[in-house]
């Protein structure tokens, strides 16, 4: 779902990138932040207990990370999508 309503952010934002740095520097950028999304969700450590050890914060922001990289791929993903159509 996330990336569905980011992909609609990232396909606006193509054309300009494409005047600023080219169609293989916006390739090359939206590829980046695919692969720095995909490694950051695979990182997040979901199942984690309610403290973590002695003076743990007693939250777990496994699924806000996973929301906000889900977002960054989906951003990638609409960048990838405009400037590499078939």
């Amino acid at each position: 779902m996330y990336t569905l309503l980011t992909i609609n952010r990232g396909c606006p934002l193509a054309a300009p990138l494409n005047s600023l740095f080219g169609r293989r520097g916006v390739i090359f950028l939206a590829a980046l932040l695919i692969f720095i999304s995909s490694v950051g969700q695979a990182a997040i450590p979901l199942n984690t207990s309610e403290r973590d050890g002695i003076g743990g914060t007693g939250k777990n922001r496994g699924w806000a990370l996973l929301s906000g990289l889900r977002c960054i791929g989906g951003l990638a993903m609409g960048l990838k999508v405009f400037t590499n159509s078939v």
